[in-house]
């Protein structure tokens, strides 16, 4: 893990889930709060509406 305190390279999935994250908590620290509904939702529920 990064327990030796240098950097380690994320895997494709944590860049993933870093940027959706990134959403709700600002780089900086700060709690944004705010996120899409779109974008927990489903892509298959939009589409299976019509």
């Amino acid at each position: 893990m990064a327990d030796g305190g240098f950097p380690t390279p994320r895997h494709p999935m944590e860049e993933v889930t870093s940027r959706l994250l990134g959403r709700v908590l600002d780089p900086r620290g700060r709690s944004l709060g705010v996120v899409p509904t779109d974008v927990w939702s489903e892509p298959a529920t939009s589409v299976t509406a019509g």
